[in-house]
């Protein structure tokens, strides 16, 4: 009996040192993989961004068009940074996706340093990405700036992009910021997306990018994009659009600076923040796109064998080595993402970081689980993705 006993300890024990051993090399794979990809390739990118192209952004060929519906609270704000903007575009088009709200009458009353149009959506169309199409249509630019109605920005925000080179596809920085100390926490993992593709910049592509702050050369979006084979999906004008020239291999750039960031409010409440992921993850899904498909899974892998585990350390009652395991990771998340949030200022989503990294393999999970069953919806309107 004493043999066995001593055969059996001996052989638990040999499964914990496996355990703990294996659980050691996730920690150091990750953080390894983590380092190279957000850390080096943020860190090269800024140059491949700003690589000459012989000429630069001209204000006086730049058109800004904004989508908007029921945008009556946030177009004052919005409209207050045109107006302190130290330099100027050539024009803003402004496209209104049947407002129920003043929103119209808001700007009409407006005074602008610049020329500035307000367009109507026909009755026939509706959604923004009909509306940026609208916008298309009117402008006469070389160069066209889709931005959201929500957004603010600093008043040296057209000075920065005068001095970007001239490229087919700007990917620009679109900030979430929290209307409340207590919303903080949902800025964590936008920010750590943005931090990868920043770093997927750097060394391949990007496969992420926003509508509400792009730029781009119209006529080689009149030439490159595919509006036909994805009109019938009302959400993800921009990730489609990046798809278009990616295929057409046009010169792609992502620049994550401050100087030439957009702000944009957080959701309030649970139901909207699932709401509005559920619509980035339906449309990513939709551009299907290998890369991204790729990273998708990879990170599905490290979140279930991080979180099983977390699990069996809790179903063995080994309480130190659990909370061992999570600092360790907590740690690696900080010292990865943290100097990206810190980039914009975002100081209060830094230092969450670790506290939302604990609950983010539940959060991936929740969402999978709610897509089949939860029609996203945008403005009153459910998203057909």
């Amino acid at each position: 009996m004493f043999v066995v006993n001593r055969l059996s300890t001996s052989h638990i024990l040999v499964r914990f040192i496996f355990f703990v051993l294996v659980m050691v090399l996730f920690i150091i794979v990750y953080g390894i993989m983590l380092s190279i990809l957000v850390l080096g390739g943020g860190a090269i990118h800024g140059k491949k961004a700003m690589k000459p192209s012989g000429s630069f952004i001209d204000l006086q060929a730049l058109t800004v068009i904004i989508p908007f519906r029921n945008e009556a609270m946030h177009l004052p704000p919005l409209i207050a940074c045109f107006q302190q903007a130290q330099a100027t575009p050539k024009e803003v088009i402004f496209v209104n996706d049947h407002s129920e709200d003043d929103g119209m009458a808001l700007l009409s009353a407006q005074q602008f340093p610049f020329p500035c149009r307000m367009v109507e959506l026909p009755e026939d169309q509706s959604g923004k990405k009909a509306a940026l199409q609208m916008g298309l249509l009117h402008a006469q630019t070389t160069w066209i700036l889709t931005m959201d109605a929500d957004v603010s920005f600093a008043p040296d925000y057209f000075n920065a992009l005068e001095r970007l080179p001239a490229a087919d596809f700007w990917i620009l920085p679109v900030v979430l910021v929290s209307k409340k100390a207590k919303d903080t926490w949902q800025e964590v993992d936008v920010l750590c997306m943005h931090a990868v593709n920043t770093g997927l910049f750097g060394f391949i592509r990007p496969v992420l990018c926003s509508g509400a702050n792009l730029l781009m050369n119209r006529e080689v979006y009149v030439q490159v994009h595919d509006w036909e084979q994805h009109k019938h999906i009302s959400s993800g004008d921009d990730l489609f659009s990046l798809r278009a020239f990616r295929k057409a291999g046009r010169d792609i750039r992502l620049l994550a600076d401050a100087r030439v960031a957009v702000f944009t409010p957080s959701t309030e409440g649970i139901r909207s923040f699932f709401q509005q992921r559920l619509r980035w993850i339906s449309k990513t899904r939709k551009v299907q796109d290998p890369l991204a498909n790729l990273l998708g899974i990879i990170q599905g892998l490290l979140a279930t064998v991080f979180l099983g585990g977390l699990l069996i350390l809790l179903c063995q009652q080994e309480y130190h080595q659990f909370w061992i395991l999570l600092g360790l990771k907590s740690l690696v998340d900080w010292a990865v993402f943290a100097p990206y949030c810190f980039r914009f200022n975002r100081w209060g989503a830094g230092l969450l970081i670790p506290l939302i990294q604990w609950f983010s393999p539940l959060y991936f999970f929740s969402l999978l689980v709610c897509m089949p069953f939860i029609t996203p919806q945008w403005k009153g309107r459910k998203v057909n993705a």
